[in-house]
């Protein structure tokens, strides 16, 4: 982790990690797929700056639910975007 200078964290659930990130200077993007932990997540980390968040399902399959309609280069594709925005 010394030498990394972000992290792409798939499955972040509540972003226990997110203060030792902060703490070591790193920028992080998370990824939770379940819209309620997501909200808790987004409170969690609203603190700290370089953290950005998505409720997103990553996979290696498109997928159709009633709950997720997510297809894995659209959510390339945004975290693309915000990298860029964000010069992240």
């Amino acid at each position: 982790m010394k030498q990394a200078i972000g992290v792409l964290h798939i499955g972040a659930h509540y972003g226990q990690e997110s203060s030792y990130y902060y703490q070591n200077g790193l920028k992080v993007i998370w990824v939770e797929a379940l819209p309620d932990i997501f909200k808790k997540l987004q409170s969690n980390i609203s603190c700290y700056e370089n953290l950005i968040a998505f409720c997103a399902l990553v996979g290696d399959k498109n997928l159709i639910d009633n709950d997720f309609s997510y297809q894995i280069m659209m959510v390339l594709h945004l975290l693309y975007i915000e990298l860029v925005k964000n010069q992240i």
